[in-house]
C-alpha cells in the first residue's frame, strides 16, 4: 500500500529531528537517530489495516 510506504518513510526521517514537543523534548540531541514512537504506532496501525483489508 502506497500510504503505509509513505508513512513508513515519514517515520524514518523524524530519526533525524530534534523533538520539541511531547515527552521526547526532554531528551533533546539524545532522541536523534531513533524514531518517533508515535509515527512507528502509526505504521503499525498502517499495516494492520492494511492486512484486514486486504
Amino acid at each position: 500500500m502506497e500510504a503505509t510506504r509513505a508513512a513508513e518513510q515519514g517515520a524514518e526521517a523524524t530519526s533525524s529531528m530534534s523533538p520539541r514537543l511531547g515527552r521526547a523534548s526532554y531528551l533533546g540531541e539524545r532522541a536523534k537517530g531513533v524514531p518517533d514512537a508515535g509515527a512507528v504506532a502509526v505504521v503499525i496501525w498502517m499495516k494492520a489495516l492494511g492486512e484486514r483489508a486486504g
